[in-house]
């Protein structure tokens, strides 16, 4: 909680002219500033208020125990006029609000102006609060990485707040750096709270810039830097959302390319090696090679082998979906396999399991049985 008070006699008492109280959203668990809920001013007879959310800024005011008693004692005269009318028709207490902020604005972009000749100094600072990448990023950027993305970051920052034209790489940062960390694989909540830590960064600095007078100008604009912060944010995310998008979609072509090495030609060791790399896969473990006539099927055969915890991988041949699935000795032998996944379904299973260097030898005899068009899950006999 960010406070500031002067106090001035009026005739025989003393009374608080003015009084402004921004407090902060916290995440308990990381202990981290998560967001600016509300701003509270009170200037002679007058409250101003601005908050993310009046219900909890009500609650807050009304229970906490660090709330002056003056403005507890007056939490309905407070919030009657701002929350209370169904109107669209601004209240008073806003509309002054309003008329704060832009009287303010001069001196707000001057204290944005000078951070900006700070940018090294910010930089440092979030660098220590993110433990140089060991705090959400598990020390896998390398900390020029993250000094240059924390300068790059509060740049962008500033440019918008103070609507400054941008370069193009300046422009598509946000999406840039959410892309790079997804390849990085620093997990999205470890980002997001990384990259909201610049707002506590900001602020710090914002504080030790501003003078007594500029108290009010940072409660009056404290959400605006907040706002700006987490649409950054949304943006970052959503580079990072497509980046996994796309790497997924590499990913399960990738995976379709080895499945199709296996299960259509001998393959080489060196192949083999790479398929079980690649699909995460015992090398010298052995699989059940499994057949349906339709993907349907093979999708529901997929589905019985997932509710046993077990990992399909399917590959559609000509229109018959082959699964491959790691025998573990869950099953004899194949009419084992039968009985307990492919139920009801038309099918083959190949006689026996077999390691990754023969899949495409079971696939070849899976498919001959699936064109038969035998009905009913059907194995090949022993001789």
């Amino acid at each position: 909680m960010s406070t500031s008070r002067s106090w001035q006699p009026v005739g025989e008492t003393t009374v608080p002219p003015r009084m402004y109280v921004v407090a902060m959203g916290t995440d308990r668990m990381a202990a981290n500033v998560t967001m600016p809920m509300f701003t509270v001013q009170r200037v002679l007879s007058q409250t101003l208020c601005t908050s993310t959310s009046h219900a909890g800024c009500r609650r807050a005011i009304r229970g906490a125990d660090w709330a002056p008693r003056q403005l507890r004692s007056e939490y309905r005269r407070i919030w009657s006029p701002v929350v209370t009318p169904k109107s669209a028709v601004p209240s008073p207490v806003m509309r002054s609000l309003a008329c704060s902020r832009a009287d303010t604005k001069v001196r707000w972009r001057a204290l944005l102006q000078n951070l900006g000749d700070m940018l090294d100094d910010l930089a440092d600072d979030y660098l220590m609060r993110v433990d140089s990448g060991a705090r959400f990023y598990d020390n896998v950027p390398s900390e020029e990485d993250l000094r240059d993305a924390a300068r790059l970051a509060f740049r962008y920052l500033l440019d918008t707040l103070l609507e400054r034209p941008m370069s193009r790489r300046l422009i598509e940062f946000p999406a840039t750096v959410g892309s790079l960390r997804a390849t990085q694989g620093i997990a999205l909540e470890n980002l997001t709270a990384a990259v909201r830590t610049d707002f506590l960064v900001a602020w710090s600095a914002l504080l030790r810039l501003a003078g007594e007078d500029d108290m009010a100008i940072l409660a009056l604009h404290v959400d605006v830097l907040w706002k700006t912060v987490d649409d950054f944010t949304i943006q970052v995310q959503r580079g990072y959302l497509d980046q996994r998008l796309a790497m997924a979609r590499t990913s399960a072509l990738e995976q379709q390319h080895t499945l199709s090495d296996l299960f259509c030609r001998e393959p080489a060791p060196t192949t083999v090696r790479r398929a079980a790399q690649i699909l995460g896969l015992e090398e010298t473990a052995t699989y059940w090679i499994i057949g349906t006539p339709s993907e349907e099927a093979g999708r529901s055969v997929a589905r019985r082998l997932l509710n046993k915890l077990l990992t399909p991988f399917e590959y559609i041949d000509r229109g018959i979906a082959l699964i491959l699935v790691a025998a573990d000795g869950r099953w004899a032998d194949d009419e084992a396999v039968v009985a307990d996944v492919m139920s009801g379904l038309d099918g083959a299973v190949a006689p026996r399991s077999v390691p990754l260097a023969d899949v495409h030898r079971a696939a070849a005899t899976v498919r001959m049985l699936v064109d038969l068009g035998k009905s009913g899950a059907t194995t090949l006999l022993r001789s």
